[in-house]
């Protein structure tokens, strides 16, 4: 039987008072026992590829919402009784549910709610390949700094290329940039790594074309990528194929140095390439 029995609430704000178009910013859950928590719906990093610089400014006011129904929740308010504290945020009905944790509650109302919500799981299922990215990343900057102590700062480095934004490249140095990306075609995150891929591909770009401080300087943009070595099946082959050619198109297009792994190398064989590149960058 069920252990578990709690009554859940999506909470919904209109990015445009009075447009009538809303958004899932959080959903708050009171279990039977009186236990109660209130989970925000949105994260960062899909709000600001649907808001821009705007997207940190709606992640505040959820913050703002979520704290106050926090605050009525635990002096003993009734989930219904909640009123918004700003114009534009509204409640959905409130629902009573069974399940076997309140972990599988939330899950299920956020995922009955939220699209954002939905987003951000995607993301996180692709967090396996960014930390083999990370680990890329760190096996090229330890053959780099084993004989250039100095260069460590160049890695991960931030740069504000546009007013009000700022942008972490892979390395900048002081004749090369680089950015690396991974693609992987066994995992479910694939065209989310694609979507990176040129995403970087173009910050690379703009580092060239909009940074003065660098543009006159900079002799060599590099976009490299990780392809880990696995056993690909026909089909994950032809998908990662056909993600290498649209990215080099992409990078011809941009006039930018394309740099792709061979996927039967190992890990530390294949960063060495890119650690020569850099250690040459004198």
């Amino acid at each position: 039987m069920p252990a578990v029995k709690a009554r859940w609430m999506a909470v919904q704000a209109e990015p445009i008072t009075f447009s009538g178009e809303r958004i899932t910013i959080a959903v708050a859950i009171v279990m039977e026992d009186g236990g109660y928590q209130v989970v925000r719906a949105i994260d960062l990093e899909p709000l600001e590829c649907a808001f821009g610089r705007f997207g940190a400014q709606f992640l505040a006011l959820a913050d703002q919402v979520v704290a106050n129904l926090q605050g009525h929740l635990a002096t003993g308010g009734r989930l219904e009784e909640w009123r918004p504290i700003f114009e534009g945020i509204y409640t959905g009905q409130a629902v009573t549910t069974h399940n076997t944790s309140v972990e599988k509650i939330t899950a299920s109302a956020l995922r009955h709610t939220s699209l954002f919500s939905a987003k951000t799981r995607n993301r996180r299922e692709n967090q396996p390949g960014q930390r083999q990215l990370v680990r890329f990343q760190k096996q090229i900057k330890d053959i780099v700094t084993a004989t250039r102590e100095g260069y460590g700062p160049r890695f991960n480095r931030g740069m504000s290329v546009f007013k009000n934004t700022k942008t972490q490249y892979s390395y900048i140095g002081d004749h090369l940039a680089m950015n690396l990306a991974i693609m992987d075609a066994t995992g479910t995150g694939h065209s989310q790594q694609r979507d990176a891929a040129i995403r970087k591909l173009n910050q690379l770009a703009a580092l060239r074309d909009h940074a003065p401080q660098f543009s006159h300087q900079l002799k060599s943009l590099v976009m490299g990528i990780w392809v880990p070595s696995h056993q690909l099946d026909e089909r994950q082959q032809d998908l990662l194929d056909s993600y290498l050619d649209e990215l080099a198109v992409d990078a011809k297009r941009l006039e930018v140095r394309f740099e792709p792994t061979d996927g039967r190398r190992a890990m530390a064989d294949a960063a060495q390439p890119f650690a020569r590149m850099i250690l040459a960058d004198v």
